[in-house]
C-alpha cells in the first residue's frame, strides 16, 4: 500500500526578497530628490557665454542658448531623478547628482552644488558649466551678509537619528555661517583651502569651551544639500542633519 503524504504551504508573515526596506528607501530617494529641485531654482547664467542662461521656476525650465534664437524660448515643465529612465547601469565618465528630463526625450544628468551647476546634455560626455546668478560660483552664497563659506543653512546639527531635544555631546554641531561649534568649541571660524565639488578642506580655529585656549585643526566636510552635511575624519563618514529648532541650553 502506497501512502500518499500532501504538504500545504503557509504564510510566514515574512516580507519577499527584494522588497524589504523598499519603502523606506522610496522615501529617503524622494527626499533628496526634493533637496535637490529647491537647490535648483532661480536663474543660472553659462560660465562660458554670458547670455546663455537656465531658469528654473517650481516644476518648470527654460533654457536660453543666447542671441539670435529663431524662437523665444519657453518654459516647460520638468522631473529629475537619480538616473536617466534609460540607463543601462553602466558609471558614467563623470560624476553627477541627478538627471533631468523635459518630455523631449533626452535625459541630461546635472552635478549640483549651492552656486554652480554643470550639466551633461544628452549624448555628450563634456560638461558645461553655470552659475547662480548673483555670483561667480564658488561657495558663497550671492547677496548675503553672512557671506557663507559653507553653503549650509545656520542652525543646530545632529547626527542623523538622532533626537534634537537631547542630543549626546559628540553627536551635535552648530553651524553659525563662519565656523563649526561643538560641545568643547566655541567663537570656530573657518578658512577655505580646498574645495572639489562638494566636499570641501577647511582649517578651523577655535576657543576651548572651558580652559579659552585656542586651537587650530583640519577638516574635510561633504556637502550632501543646505541642511546635511557629511563630516569626514579618522571616525568614518558621520552624516548630520539641521534640525527644526535649538535646544534651550544651547549656547552659541
Amino acid at each position: 500500500m502506497v501512502l500518499l503524504l500532501s504538504w500545504s504551504s503557509c504564510s510566514t508573515g515574512t516580507d519577499s526578497p527584494g522588497t524589504r526596506g523598499s519603502s523606506t528607501d522610496e522615501n529617503t530617494n524622494q527626499s533628496s530628490l526634493d533637496d535637490y529641485k529647491r537647490q535648483l531654482q532661480g536663474e543660472w547664467k553659462r560660465q562660458s557665454y554670458p547670455y546663455g542662461t537656465i531658469e528654473f521656476s517650481g516644476s518648470r525650465v527654460k533654457f536660453v542658448s543666447g542671441e539670435g534664437a529663431p524662437e523665444p524660448p519657453q518654459f516647460k515643465s520638468f522631473d529629475i531623478a537619480l538616473e536617466c529612465p534609460d540607463s543601462d547601469g553602466a558609471s558614467a565618465a563623470y560624476s553627477f547628482d541627478i538627471a533631468l528630463t523635459t518630455g523631449s526625450g533626452n535625459c541630461d544628468r546635472i552635478d549640483l552644488s549651492k552656486d554652480a551647476l554643470t550639466i551633461y546634455f544628452a549624448g555628450s560626455s563634456s560638461g558645461v558649466v553655470y552659475y547662480r546668478e548673483g555670483t561667480d560660483g564658488d561657495s558663497k552664497v550671492g547677496n548675503d551678509a553672512t557671506d557663507r563659506i559653507l553653503p549650509l543653512e545656520p542652525g543646530f546639527y545632529v547626527l542623523a537619528g538622532t533626537d534634537c531635544a537631547d542630543p549626546a555631546n559628540a553627536a551635535w554641531r552648530y553651524w553659525t555661517g563662519e565656523g563649526l561649534n561643538g560641545s568643547t568649541t566655541k567663537a570656530c571660524t573657518m578658512q577655505l583651502k580646498r574645495r572639489e565639488g562638494d566636499t570641501f578642506t577647511v582649517e578651523q580655529r577655535c576657543t576651548d569651551t572651558y580652559d579659552q585656549s585656542q586651537s587650530t585643526t583640519m577638516m574635510t566636510l561633504r556637502i550632501e544639500s543646505v541642511n546635511r552635511f557629511v563630516l569626514v575624519d579618522d571616525k568614518g563618514d558621520r552624516q548630520f542633519e539641521l534640525c527644526e529648532n535649538a535646544p534651550s541650553w544651547l549656547t552659541q
